[in-house]
């Protein structure tokens, strides 16, 4: 038996579209256990539904304790020998157990990562997010130091040895867990068993979500350094963005007082363009010149998310 873990907060959008495309899976001897971390709108009532109406599917209702703790409290009941996690926002394919369960019986792994392909939005900020992502993680091979949790697989005898996921972590856990599985051995990584997600739709909602994941990013970094050089799903190119982004602000700042000033800001949108030119060039190839023009600002003003959120992570609530 697969056990799939889904952890549910605020997801009354989405969490129907997960559940249904779980349920016409090809593989058939599986579970589904929702749990509901306290959520606010229509998540609980819907979840509910699905639990009483079909019975491999399970519902635990919790409080607001996080996704780690969501999923944990899932894995407890868990009957399955592989747990796969998944996100309530992401909808899969027909074969996308049976693809997990093959790679566990064709490999010696101790844990199976999958990515996005595609976006359930095909709108622009959506289909930026999801290039974005592939982009990243064109550079990985048969294995990975890590995974994210919206597509991740796991031996369950694994899952307990390590503990389940950090639950003072709000968010990076996916990321220090998958790196202590690799610790232990193998994560195979299937580009071709991705998920489609429910990315955000508009560029307040994008941006908001880097300004959080940078934020909760350096707060992981902060408590755990090492991750923060070794070799896991962030981009280290990223670094050098951010600190070509603080310059480029405070050089923003100086200019109305100095117009030397002008030719900083100039030489550091240049470099942050330069250091973007794969990604654009990337972005060419699927989407076209338009598309590829139209995200240069969006790609500035997601750095500039990224400093405030790296700056934010550094005070500590």
């Amino acid at each position: 038996m697969i056990s799939t873990i889904i952890p549910v907060f605020n997801a009354e959008r989405t969490i129907a579209l997960c559940f249904d495309s779980i349920l016409k899976n090809s593989y058939k001897d599986f579970e589904i256990i929702a749990v509901d971390d306290g959520s606010k709108d229509r998540s609980l009532a819907i979840t509910d539904r699905y639990a009483k109406r079909f019975g491999n599917i399970k519902l635990i209702r919790a409080n607001h304790r996080g996704p780690s703790a969501a999923r944990n409290e899932g894995a407890k009941i868990a009957r399955g020998e592989i747990l796969v996690f998944v996100d309530s926002d992401c909808i899969v394919a027909k074969d996308w157990l049976q693809k997990i369960w093959n790679n566990f019986k064709k490999h010696k792994v101790q844990a199976v990562a999958g990515q996005y392909n595609d976006s359930y939005d095909k709108g622009f900020f959506s289909r930026f997010a999801l290039y974005e992502l592939l982009f990243r993680e064109r550079r990985f091979g048969k294995f990975m130091p890590s995974g994210s949790t919206c597509n991740f697989s796991v031996k369950r005898d694994v899952f307990l040895a390590l503990g389940g996921f950090p639950e003072d972590i709000m968010a990076g856990e996916d990321i220090f867990f998958s790196n202590q599985v690799s610790l232990r051995g193998k994560i195979l990584w299937d580009k071709n068993n991705g998920v489609t997600h429910c990315f955000k739709t508009t560029l307040k909602g994008y941006l908001k979500q880097q300004f959080g994941y940078t934020k909760n990013s350096m707060r992981l970094f902060i408590r755990h350094p090492s991750l923060a050089f070794q070799k896991t799903l962030h981009d280290k190119t990223n670094y050098l963005e951010i600190v070509l982004t603080g310059l480029l602000l405070l050089s923003l700042v100086a200019a109305p007082f100095n117009s030397v000033y002008l030719l900083v800001t100039a030489t550091m949108l240049a470099l942050l363009v330069l250091i973007n030119i794969p990604f654009i060039s990337f972005l060419i190839r699927r989407q076209g010149p338009l598309f590829a023009l139209k995200s240069v600002p969006i790609i500035i003003s997601r750095n500039f998310s990224w400093l405030f959120g790296a700056f934010r992570g550094l005070i500590w609530d």
